[in-house]
């Protein structure tokens, strides 16, 4: 994902929405993977400007047909100049080439794909400018310090927000061992005392007693939709452990550097970017250590990888619930990326905002 050799992302899926056919009945170039030649202005004036058809079909799947801080900032660059579909989604800033990837399945699943990718070429296009328009730097710079300010080399919106990485990595990592030890242990002595899984009647009765009793950020009927929106089972005891990890601000893979599987991808891939995978999984500790460092914190770094990823996810978990997924679930997503991480979730909150000042 640098911008010597593109995004790699990980995000991949197939299409199943009827939109992708021309009037004609033919396949769209999107779908037989053909590079798209110069976007053709679309005789229909379109709140993102002049794009081509396909790139105009997914920006309104993704981004809403309503003026918004998004449609400003893609009104604001180029029109895409490549757009594909095969094997794994990135973003390349040296050719325009924006790849949403084939085996993702479902249209919010999609849609997530698109604008992480998207997010990331918004990040690098206006970012980019940044170098020859001091002005337009400054209605991004409000609240960042000198130090970021001056730093030079860094070609991206995000990289501007790095505090706030470290703002919450201080918290998330402080006492962290302490913090997992304290989940290991309760959740060993609530298990040692449960009935048999083979009474499963008093196992609910067993774990719903302890859900009545442990109150964390979401209700139990959030945590078992979240749970259900990630392939996870919506049981008592899953709840349990769930409230559990929420308490003790931990995700708890069953092998490290792993995935939490109660958490979506996103979340984990958040989280991962922002404390370089101290907790947390994603692109890998390495591959955000290849990218110039932005700023130091004691023995920390925290490079530009790390905040154009933590961006881009953010985006993909938040942006137009109405439009491209469960709304309740991007609701309760929200609440744990405010809980896990208020400081870098209010910083992309702000650059979104300063898009109305494009």
């Amino acid at each position: 994902m640098v911008n010597r050799g593109g995004y790699n992302c990980r995000h991949q899926f197939s299409y199943v929405n009827p939109d992708w056919y021309e009037e004609d009945g033919e396949e769209s170039a999107l779908l037989t993977d053909k590079v798209k030649p110069k976007a053709v202005p679309n005789p229909k004036k379109s709140i993102f400007g002049e794009v081509s058809k396909d790139e105009k079909v997914l920006l309104e799947n993704a981004f809403g047909t309503e003026t918004s801080p998004f449609s400003k900032a893609i009104t604001f660059i180029p029109a895409l100049k490549t757009l594909k579909k095969s094997g794994r989604g990135f973003y390349r800033r040296s050719d325009d080439t924006l790849n949403i990837g084939s085996n993702r399945i479902g249209v919010a699943e999609e849609m997530k794909v698109f604008i992480h990718e998207y997010t990331h070429r918004i990040d690098r296009i206006i970012g980019v400018k940044f170098l020859d328009d001091k002005a337009l730097k400054l209605k991004f710079s409000k609240g960042v310090s000198d130090n970021i300010n001056k730093a030079g080399g860094f070609n991206s919106i995000s990289f501007l927000k790095a505090e706030s990485l470290v703002l919450d990595t201080k918290v998330l990592t402080k006492g962290l061992k302490k913090r997992r030890l304290g989940f290991n242990d309760e959740w060993a002595k609530v298990t040692a005392k449960q009935p048999s899984i083979f009474e499963k009647a008093k196992l609910e009765k067993y774990y719903e007693k302890l859900n009545k009793e442990l109150k964390v950020v979401l209700t139990d009927n959030e945590i078992k939709t979240y749970l259900t929106s990630n392939g996870r089972t919506a049981s008592q005891a899953g709840i349990y452990k769930f409230k559990l990890k929420l308490k003790n601000k931990i995700l708890a893979p069953r092998y490290d550097g792993g995935f939490d599987l109660q958490f979506s991808g996103d979340f984990n891939d958040y989280i991962g970017a922002i404390t370089k995978e101290t907790i947390g999984a994603g692109h890998g500790k390495y591959n955000y250590s290849k990218y110039r460092t932005i700023i130091r914190d004691g023995n920390r770094t925290f490079t530009e990888g790390q905040t154009l990823e933590a961006w881009a996810n953010h985006s993909a978990m938040t942006m137009n619930p109405n439009i491209i997924d469960n709304k309740a679930v991007k609701e309760i997503e929200r609440k744990l990326m405010k809980y896990f991480a208020p400081n870098t979730t209010k910083a992309f909150d702000d650059v979104v905002n300063n898009f109305n000042n494009l």
